[in-house]
């Protein structure tokens, strides 16, 4: 669910299925070696949201 703030998010036809996948692919795929946030960048015509950089380890 997106706070009253994110509420834009849903005016620009952005599936809320969509929304959830990607956050869900982010925190499960990021390299978790590496001491950083996930980062979530909301613009007017689009969302971002960038994971720690760098390979996983096997």
């Amino acid at each position: 669910m997106l706070s009253p703030e994110h509420e834009e998010l849903k005016s620009n036809n952005i599936p809320p299925r969509a929304i959830r996948e990607a956050l869900i692919n982010a925190v499960a795929h990021r390299n978790y070696t590496i001491s950083a946030d996930v980062k979530i960048l909301i613009y007017p015509d689009r969302f971002e949201i960038k994971t720690p950089a760098g390979s996983c380890p096997v």
